[in-house]
């Protein structure tokens, strides 16, 4: 399962932050690009445990990726 994520440079604080549109609660930082991906998929991975615990719904095809009518 793959999820599109958005990497941003924050040049006020220097540093990489990576979102998942899709997972609005999966965020994360890194003082690199390579960082902020790697940490991007824990984030990614606590956020969806997360949804599994709390029997959370959420589209298991990302909404961006999907067919709209």
């Amino acid at each position: 399962m793959q999820y599109p994520a958005r990497c941003t440079y924050q040049k006020s604080a220097e540093n990489y932050a990576v979102r998942f549109p899709d997972v609005p609660e999966a965020m994360t930082l890194g003082e690199s690009i390579e960082e902020a991906m790697m940490h991007a998929a824990d984030a990614l991975e606590t956020a969806l445990d997360f949804y599994f615990e709390t029997k959370r719904s959420f589209h298991l095809l990302p909404l961006s990726n999907a067919v709209r009518n």
